[in-house]
């Protein structure tokens, strides 16, 4: 993918983020305090992909696609207004799969630390005169 192609999905980002913090998609499902992760683009130019992030519980993070989607028509004429270009790519809005897989890492690593904590904590805990001997 070349600049041209960087250059459009920023400004795809950049359009659809003043959309939502505007209040201009009315859907009750789409939260204002989203994060846009990732967008892609076709090699045509005709799709693209805009993928997603909040902190929420999952309900709620699926709520908010199926509102996104729901407006994408409302979205991509919004798009095709202020981007001017031969196409106006249709989009599509997916949670972002590598969300949940980093904090599934996190999760592990804050478990193994607390399990090496106890085994130093354990390691500690024994006698440190184990003969009793005092000076």
């Amino acid at each position: 993918m070349g600049i041209r192609d960087e250059i459009i999905k920023k400004s795809i980002e950049k359009e659809i983020m003043k959309l939502i913090v505007s209040g201009a998609i009315k859907d009750p499902r789409v939260p204002t305090l989203l994060t846009i992760t990732k967008v892609t683009l076709s090699k045509d130019k005709h799709y693209s992909h805009i993928y997603i992030s909040l902190n929420e519980r999952k309900q709620v993070k699926d709520l908010a696609v199926k509102g996104l989607n729901n407006a994408k028509g409302f979205i991509q004429s919004q798009l095709a207004e202020k981007l001017q270009l031969r196409f106006t790519p249709k989009i599509e809005f997916r949670l972002d799969p590598f969300e949940e897989k980093a904090n599934r890492v996190d999760a592990i690593l804050n478990m193994l630390a607390q399990e090496s904590q106890q085994s130093n904590e354990e390691t500690n805990t024994g006698d440190d005169n184990p003969n009793g001997i005092t000076g």
